[in-house]
């Protein structure tokens, strides 16, 4: 059954608690969607493609966002040829949802 988008809204946009924050490889951490979009739009491309197969199992158990996830998760399986294209995609479809649950909470 699909989630009511204001409900994944609150979540996906409300902080988590320290431990479930993800976190990156250079030990920087994310607790929310607009956070994991700040910190993909800092890293270098080789460290978001080294998260790649990290991020949509985090969208859909800590921030509750299964229709996001799988969008994450068919990137991430697309055959990889350049690293910062992955992360300006993987930027678009997170600014994309940011953009829809925002409304939603507004």
């Amino acid at each position: 059954m699909a989630k009511n988008l204001q409900t994944v809204a609150r979540r996906a946009l409300t902080p988590c608690a320290g431990d479930e924050a993800f976190r990156f490889a250079d030990g920087a951490a994310a607790r929310d969607l607009a956070d994991l979009h700040h910190a993909i739009g800092a890293k270098t491309g080789h460290l978001v493609a080294h998260h790649r197969a990290d991020y949509a199992p985090w969208v859909e158990r800590i921030l509750g966002d299964p229709a996001l996830s799988r969008r994450i998760e068919r990137l991430a399986r697309r055959p990889m040829r350049d690293v910062e294209a992955f992360r300006a995609e993987l930027l678009l479809i997170l600014g994309e949802r940011l953009g829809k649950l925002r409304q939603r909470v507004l």
